[in-house]
């Protein structure tokens, strides 16, 4: 078991080390950034003082080491724009972000589950043709759209929610169904793919043959065993909506990550994207690896010498 968590927890410090170094690398990738921090108007000797108070004269690798030395102890430098530690204004925004990624993965959960479960048991029929076609529609809307068409007809016409800001529940419907709703039709295929394999299993018809009753089959046995590679996909998902909420977070004025991030970005605050960047990865990261290590223990055979009785 020890063998397979520290090979699982080397891989995840490979991938954040290779997040960071994409967060650091990054601001280079335009040339110079000492000129654009310093403005279209800016003498030759006010770009050398920024570029020394900023370190930019020192080797690449010596300014990374320092960047990653910084990470690890929470410090990644003062926001440009805000005057702050970074880590703070990260802090202060990420409960907004985990609040939308959470609601939206509840919503995606409660309604993607039923369609699949329902689309397996009936397959062919009307509800089958009118979930699957339905996911297919959903998959294919547009984050930015859809939360678009959402505030025009829910926010302005009907003024059922709010469309902006963060407050209570009724400010979370919009932005969670929003995000969500890609999820909710990737679940509930999902869900219909994995139960349909498993109907078709020996111990199902056995169950049947036995005369349990319908419900019995569905819920105790089939559901049971077909939500192992779901519940890998959730984990997965709730990792990439930490990640989609960019978009979600600055359509709807959302204050989280993502947003702070965009802001930082237009005014060139490099420090404050950097530390968003490698706070979102590292986020990733983990909950991926908690997903690992979960369905390592639902799923006996994908655990590669996870010995039991160690």
């Amino acid at each position: 078991m020890w063998t397979y968590i520290l090979q699982r927890l080397m891989q995840a410090s490979l991938v954040l080390v290779g997040a960071s170094a994409i967060a650091f690398g990054a601001i280079f990738l335009s040339g110079d950034p000492a000129p654009m921090l310093a403005g279209e108007g800016a003498t030759r000797q006010e770009v050398e003082e920024i570029r020394q108070r900023m370190g930019f004269d020192r080797p690449i690798y010596v300014q990374y080491l320092e960047f990653a030395r910084g990470a690890l102890r929470g410090r990644m430098g003062i926001s440009l724009r805000h005057n702050e530690p970074v880590f703070r204004l990260l802090a202060e925004r990420l409960p907004a972000t985990l609040e939308l990624a959470v609601s939206a993965t509840v919503f995606a959960v409660l309604l993607g589950l039923p369609v699949g479960i329902l689309s397996a048991v009936r397959p062919g029929s009307i509800y089958d043709a009118g979930g699957m076609g339905g996911a297919l529609l959903a998959q294919s809307l547009p984050v930015f759209w859809l939360g678009l068409m959402l505030i025009l007809v829910a926010g302005s016409q009907l003024r059922w929610f709010p469309i902006s800001g963060r407050g209570g529940v009724e400010h979370l419907v919009l932005p969670s169904v929003t995000l969500g709703t890609y999820f909710v039709a990737r679940n509930a295929r999902m869900v219909r793919s994995s139960m349909l394999e498993v109907l078709g299993q020996d111990y199902i018809r056995t169950a049947r043959a036995k005369g349990l009753p319908e419900w019995r089959v569905i819920g105790r046995h089939a559901l049971r065993n077909s939500l192992i590679p779901v519940v890998t996909l959730m984990g997965l998902d709730f990792g990439a909506l930490l990640g989609g909420a960019v978009v979600v977070e600055t359509v709807f004025a959302w204050p989280g990550v993502g947003r702070l991030m965009i802001q930082a970005i237009y005014v060139k605050d490099f420090p404050l994207v950097q530390g968003a960047v490698l706070m979102l990865a590292a986020g990733f990261v983990v909950i991926n690896l908690l997903v690992d290590l979960t369905y390592a223990y639902l799923e006996p055979r994908a655990r590669h010498g996870w010995d039991l009785s160690s």
